[in-house]
């Protein structure tokens, strides 16, 4: 009943979806499931000779649990992957991918697509682990925690080396390769906006709440449809932001001030003055994305016109979410709708 074999890796999400203890029978073609009344299979397709290193490589060959990452560094990969999910809702509409770099002590966590990309930064007490790259999607790590459950999650232990990614516990292993080249190139490209950015002057820098956008985004989601999509309209004032949305199935606008900037040591609050008024447009689903990875509290948003446009064409969305052991910062690229 054991071997080594290949399936589609969405079929798994599908085998441990709503699923309780199932017993499984390979008969070296097709792998029987049975969980309960319910009974399947599962087509496979044979391990080919160029897979096998890879395949003893997986399994665990020479790895120790003390080797394992260790518990800080793992719960601040969690945090970087969660706050760097996007989907490239105007394209293939899946989860992108996020590429993981890891140095001294300091972990960063990138995600790109055409219309938005999201950097996680975390400086932190370096442990002992070495330096590492690597690529996943948020995805990853729900279904790594279906597979294993809540007590085997507590005792598995996780590594982190050339080889890629690895999940270890007492019935799973879970690989993921390194980083390839190709997707080196993705993070090459966000770092030259970052500095073609950084040279230029805002065109416009306010201070926003982000329960005051989710709640507007919310109630126009509900309009967005295949049929009938549309902008979402930010215009910045003098003393607030109205966000405004209208197509084929209705429309909401709402209103609200801007966030009162943190005192500096010394000096009195000042609310969040815009540099300029203006009104830009955006895609609500993957403005509702950046969002959603910022979570709560505020967020200073910035608009630039890059490559000599005449008009703001890149919305920049930074928020801070350091805590009494770690520095965190997240920034976010999003491009405007001309």
């Amino acid at each position: 009943d054991s071997g080594a074999f290949n399936f589609e890796p969405e079929v798994l999400k599908g085998i441990i979806k709503g699923r309780g203890n199932i017993q499984f029978k390979y008969d070296g073609t097709e792998l029987a499931m049975k969980d309960g009344r319910f009974n399947g299979v599962i087509k496979t397709t044979p391990v080919t000779v160029d897979q096998i290193p890879a395949v003893n490589d997986i399994f665990g060959k020479g790895l120790k649990r003390s080797n394992g990452i260790g518990s800080e560094l793992l719960s601040r990969l969690r945090e970087g992957v969660q706050r760097t999910r996007l989907i490239d809702h105007l394209d293939d509409r899946q989860a992108s991918q996020i590429y993981i770099d890891y140095e001294d002590g300091v972990l960063k966590a990138i995600t790109k697509t055409r219309w938005a990309s999201s950097l996680f930064e975390c400086q932190f007490e370096a442990g002992k682990e070495k330096p590492f790259r690597m690529s996943l999607t948020n995805e990853v790590f729900n279904v790594i925690n279906k597979v294993l459950g809540d007590e085997a999650e507590q005792s598995a232990s996780f590594f982190i080396s050339e080889a890629g990614f690895r999940v270890l516990s007492k019935n799973v292993v879970v690989s993921l390769p390194p980083v390839q080249e190709t997707e080196q190139s993705s993070i090459d490209e966000f770092y030259a906006l970052m500095d073609m950015v950084n040279k230029k002057k805002p065109s416009g820098e306010y201070q926003i709440n982000v329960r005051d956008c989710t709640d507007t985004i919310n109630n126009l989601l509900v309009l967005v449809t295949e049929k009938a999509s549309g902008v979402l309209r930010a215009k910045f004032a003098s003393k607030g932001v109205n966000l405004s949305f209208s197509n084929d199935n209705g429309s909401v606008a709402n209103t609200f001030s801007y966030v009162e900037q943190k005192a500096e040591k010394g000096k009195k609050k000042t609310k969040s003055a815009a540099v300029a008024e203006q009104t830009i447009q955006l895609y609500p689903k993957i403005f509702n994305d950046l969002l959603t990875n910022i979570k709560l509290g505020s967020f200073n948003a910035k608009t630039y016109a890059v490559r000599g446009a005449a008009k703001s064409n890149v919305f920049i969305l930074t928020s801070d979410h350091s805590d009494a052991d770690s520095d965190i910062k997240l920034t976010q690229f999003c491009a405007l709708v001309q």
